[in-house]
């Protein structure tokens, strides 16, 4: 007996309707889609900046106080309005707890086994500000990965 199934070749592939009324963007599109960056710069170390920081901490190169330090100095210069503007609209608030929630376990979880940092007060603060805000917990959550991210 043969099989005659065909591994998927593009996501639509995964779906009975064949894109007839689901579409996927692609990667071009998806990229001149804009940026929510509630917490300003510090969301744009959380996207940019703070993965390569990890990689230079696990490879050795770098100390988690170098990235515990930056993440501070980056909330010391965040600007009121955002975080007003952000807790005004429940989608920016709860990308601004997604991006805390990353900084949080970034600190602890830089190194492999995990190195006893703590993140700066300046994270649980903000955190609980907006968990208070938004009834978000202010730990990672699946909701927060999935519904929140996507």
């Amino acid at each position: 007996m043969t099989n005659n199934i065909e591994a998927p070749r593009e996501p639509n592939d995964l779906f009975a309707n064949k894109g007839q009324s689901i579409r996927f963007e692609t990667q071009a599109s998806a990229e001149s889609e804009e940026k929510v960056l509630p917490l300003g710069e510090f969301s744009e170390f959380v996207v940019t900046e703070q993965p390569k920081m990890l990689a230079e901490i696990r490879a050795g190169n770098l100390g988690v106080e170098a990235l515990i330090q930056r993440q501070k100095e980056l909330l010391g210069k965040l600007n009121p309005k955002d975080i007003e503007m952000a807790v005004k609209d429940p989608s920016r608030a709860g990308i601004a707890m997604l991006d805390l929630a990353f900084a949080f376990n970034a600190a602890i979880l830089a190194k492999n086994p995990p190195s006893g940092s703590k993140p700066p007060d300046e994270v649980e603060q903000l955190s609980a500000f907006f968990s208070k805000t938004t009834g978000l917990p202010m730990t990672m959550t699946f909701e927060k990965i999935v519904g929140i991210n996507s």
